[in-house]
């Protein structure tokens, strides 16, 4: 009996660990390479894990105007990050700087933080990992020491919102109570919508919301109510792989004649 109990129980309890398995999120167990010509791409949307001694490189390859989020923890000892411009060599390494050096950039031993960068230069970026703590020497400071060999263990996992740019037209004359047509694009995004806004009360106020197309493009019909100038404002919210971007346009309303 207590046998086909047991049994009973099996395909219970397989399905139950399926389900956990699902919810917890896979760490990828990868270091980085071991110089600027060896790194691999940063993975963008999963966790990686990684244990160094010395230095871990990664590569980003980024467009001008990019957004990197990286949420990361040092999990044993502290961790810091250096980025290093395109062109920067394993020959010019050790006598370069890193790239605008932040307080966000490292996190002492048990600490999660998040640190950011928005790239002027498009380009293949590095991205060094090492052991650092504050106050003290260590593998990864405003500056890195490709001979160290102190060790660290971390986790990162790395967002990129990618450039858009919002280009709006609208008729410079429209007549009082007189449909016109806002129109333009959303550069760099394929799909989601806009939020059509008028400036009132030195406040924005929403109108509306308009449907990208698969090329960004977007068309809204707006009907003034009142005569003098108008301020309209398209506002894209960004989405999970682009950043948010705005454009304003102005619009005199004439009574009719």
């Amino acid at each position: 009996m207590a046998k086909s109990l047991r049994a009973s129980h099996a395909p219970v309890l397989l399905i139950a660990f399926t389900l956990i398995s699902l919810l917890v999120p896979v760490i990828a167990r990868a270091n980085g390479g071991t110089s600027i010509a060896m790194a691999p791409e940063l993975p963008v949307g999963s966790p990686v894990s990684g244990a160094v001694t010395g230095l871990d490189y990664w590569a980003i390859s980024v467009g001008a105007g990019d957004e990197l989020a990286i949420d990361f923890e040092a999990v044993t000892e502290g961790v810091g990050f250096c980025f290093m411009r395109p062109g920067v060599t394993d020959y010019t390494l050790a006598d370069t700087p890193c790239w605008q050096p932040k307080n966000t950039d490292y996190a002492d031993e048990g600490e999660k933080r998040e640190t950011k960068r928005v790239f002027g230069v498009a380009g293949r970026w590095t991205l060094i990992v090492g052991e650092t703590e504050w106050l003290d020497w260590g593998c990864v400071q405003d500056v890195v020491y490709p001979q160290c060999d102190r060790s660290t263990t971390y986790q990162l996992t790395a967002y990129l919102h990618k450039f858009t740019r919002v280009v709006a037209k609208a008729p410079r004359f429209v007549k009082l109570k007189k449909r016109f047509k806002l129109a333009g694009q959303v550069v760099g995004a394929a799909g989601g919508g806009i939020t059509i806004q008028e400036r009132l009360h030195r406040k924005w106020k929403n109108l509306g919301i308009a449907m990208l197309k698969a090329d960004g493009r977007f068309v809204y019909s707006i009907r003034p109510r009142a005569p003098g100038l108008h301020r309209y404002r398209v506002y894209y919210p960004g989405d999970q792989g682009h950043r948010a971007s705005t454009a304003a346009v102005k619009v005199s309303v004439v009574k009719r004649r």
